[in-house]
């Protein structure tokens, strides 16, 4: 009766260290068998679009793209190249027990250029990563019957290459009909990309299609006083969707989106040196960061030197 008892503890512990070793596994703790102790590294997954890139950290090759790296916390000069297409360098900060996502689209050193579509465009606009379009292709109530089944609002991953037959080509989210016509939509993008709200106004709404990021530029009033009529959300992922219509909802969803530019802002801030801290606590407002995080700008709320 003791050994079995006994056999059944040794058990239990065994199973315990092996979940604990592979949840700190899985969390970026490695081995250093050089300074014989256990290190808590960040995991770099990178991807690329072409794939197969070679992936240089501060020099060194490291790994190719559509993988993942594990590498100790610190400041890292990523570069991604590829025979025929230009590198593309960003410094990044691995901090441990968390994942950093990368992707990157490399850009041909010889590009050609390639009509997006024969049948006009309305109102394009860029995600706020800047990697996908959605456009508006107008509906005509006199056209055939295939180009009416051609209207309506495209989704396009710059990532995935030319339109086709090269590339996967845009993908045609929703479709436009004499009931639901989005000629007069404007288009705003979800922070992850994956959402799009197609909101009608009064009157024909201003196509300058600027980010819309406050709550109060969607539900009270536009630039020129025009009123929100209704709102639809779409995925950008699906095909031919039948939309979803979310006038009721759209204050909660604007302000679930505000708190995930308010968290991305948090993750961004992160990454400027401390020293700076002072400046940004007291002086500065309204922080713009480039596509690549390298650089920002911002507005100047009193004198500070910055050194």
């Amino acid at each position: 009766m003791a050994k079995k008892v006994l056999y059944s503890i040794i058990i239990i512990c065994l199973i315990l260290s092996s979940a604990l070793i592979l949840v700190s596994f899985a969390r970026g703790y490695r081995v250093d068998f050089d300074n014989k102790n256990l290190t808590s590294t960040g995991i770099l997954a990178i991807a690329s679009s072409p794939d197969g890139a070679a992936v240089y950290a501060n020099g060194k090759l490291v790994t190719a793209t559509n993988s993942s790296i594990n590498l100790a916390p610190d400041f890292y000069d990523v570069k991604v190249e590829k025979v025929g297409y230009i590198p593309c360098q960003k410094r990044l900060r691995i901090q441990g027990e968390i994942a950093t996502k990368l992707d990157v689209l490399l850009l041909p050193v010889n590009p050609t250029l390639k009509p997006l579509t024969s049948l006009g465009v309305i109102g394009p606009v860029l995600s706020p990563t800047q990697t996908k379009l959605a456009y508006i292709v107008p509906f005509d109530a006199s056209a055939s019957g295939d180009l009416q089944k051609k209207a309506g609002i495209w989704v396009w991953n710059l990532k995935e290459g030319p339109v086709l037959p090269i590339g996967s080509g845009p993908r045609h989210t929703v479709t436009s009909t004499s009931i639901l016509d989005y000629n007069d939509a404007r288009l705003i993008w979800s922070p992850d990309e994956t959402q799009l709200l197609a909101a009608f106004y009064t009157q024909n709404q201003d196509t300058s299609n600027d980010q819309i990021t406050t709550n109060d530029k969607m539900t009270n009033k536009s630039s020129n006083n025009d009123r929100l009529l209704s709102t639809y959300l779409l995925d950008t992922e699906t095909e031919n969707q039948i939309p979803s219509i979310v006038t009721s909802t759209l204050p909660t969803i604007l302000a679930d989106w505000q708190s995930q530019n308010q968290e991305k802002e948090t993750a961004q801030k992160a990454a400027i040196p401390k020293k700076l801290d002072p400046v940004l606590d007291q002086s500065i407002q309204n922080i713009r960061f480039s596509a690549d995080e390298t650089k920002f700008m911002y507005q100047a709320t009193s004198s500070a030197t910055i050194r």
